[in-house]
Parts: structure tokens; C-alpha cells; sequence
């Protein structure tokens, strides 16, 4: 960072790490949108753990993979949301607050997650609003997320039409 004082190229950095935080934060939920366990795994250190609060806590990046493996009718579908078949999920990522410290950081985000799917042959949409308390670090391919508590706020569902698109 040639021509650029001692805090300029501390203010970049900081800013460069805000943005790629929050970038994190986006492509787990564009993972879980698409149903891409891969796409989630990318996000979390070798070493992450990940508690959605309900019973459902995995250690190490394997795991997550695995618990996302089949996001569809992964354990999270089948034990939340009692979905037969899980057909989307839209989940909305916002208010992104971190904090940093080094090669460390502390990230709190709020979602605002819709799942559709069938049950019994009815179809639900779920609407959940959760908080996602992260603790990342600094790796050599980037922030990834070394622990995740992932707690619902509040919940609610209704009767509705889940669409099968290929846009989903």
C-alpha cells in the first residue's frame, strides 16, 4: 500500500475486514438459499463449531459439511421444521455489528429466514427470525467462522404454497 500513511493503511484494513466479514455472513445465507453444504462449509474454519440452539451442535468443518449435506432433508429441517420435504429457503442476512480485534472478530447479525415445504402432503411456510452470534478468525484463505450460536428469536407459521422453481 505504496503512498499511504500508517493510518490510512490501518483504516484500509479495517474496512477491508468489515467488508469481507460481512461477505461471510452473506454467502452462508446465499449457501443455505441455494441448498449448497459446500457453499456453507467455505465459510467456517477447520476447527468451527455450530449450535443452532436446539439441540443440533456440530464440531469440526466435516460435520458442518455433513449436517448440511443434504440441506433439504438434512437433521435442521426434519427436527425444526417437521418438513416431509423442504422445498426453499430465503433467508435475509441484516443489522451486521462487528467487532474487531486482530486476527480475531466478533460478529452479531440478525436473519429473517422464510422455509417452504410440505408436510403430510400440506404445504407451510415458516417465517423465523434467529440471531447469529459468530467468533471468527483470520486465516490464510480469509475470515471464516470459528463458532456460531445460531438461536431463534421468534417463530411462526402459516398454510401456504411452496413453488418448485428452477430459480428457487
Amino acid at each position: 500500500m505504496a503512498g499511504l500513511s500508517k493510518d490510512d493503511t490501518a483504516r484500509l484494513r479495517e474496512l477491508e475486514d468489515r467488508a469481507e466479514i460481512t461477505d461471510i455472513v452473506s454467502r452462508y445465507g446465499d449457501g443455505v438459499r441455494r441448498g449448497d453444504a459446500a457453499a456453507i462449509a467455505a465459510c467456517f474454519a477447520d476447527d468451527a463449531s455450530l449450535d443452532h440452539g436446539h439441540g443440533q451442535s456440530v464440531e469440526g468443518i466435516e460435520a458442518i459439511r455433513q449436517y448440511f449435506g443434504a440441506v433439504k432433508d438434512s437433521a435442521a429441517s426434519k427436527a425444526v421444521m417437521n418438513f416431509d420435504e423442504k422445498v426453499a429457503s430465503t433467508p435475509v442476512m441484516s443489522n451486521v455489528l462487528i467487532d474487531l480485534d486482530g486476527d480475531t472478530a466478533h460478529c452479531e447479525s440478525m436473519c429473517l429466514a422464510i422455509h417452504a415445504g410440505f408436510r403430510d402432503g400440506d404445504g407451510s411456510i415458516i417465517v423465523r427470525g434467529t440471531r447469529n452470534i459468530d467468533d471468527l478468525v483470520r486465516t490464510p484463505e480469509g475470515w471464516k467462522i470459528r463458532k456460531r450460536l445460531h438461536p431463534a428469536v421468534w417463530s411462526f407459521e402459516v398454510p401456504g404454497t411452496p413453488i418448485v422453481s428452477a430459480t428457487s
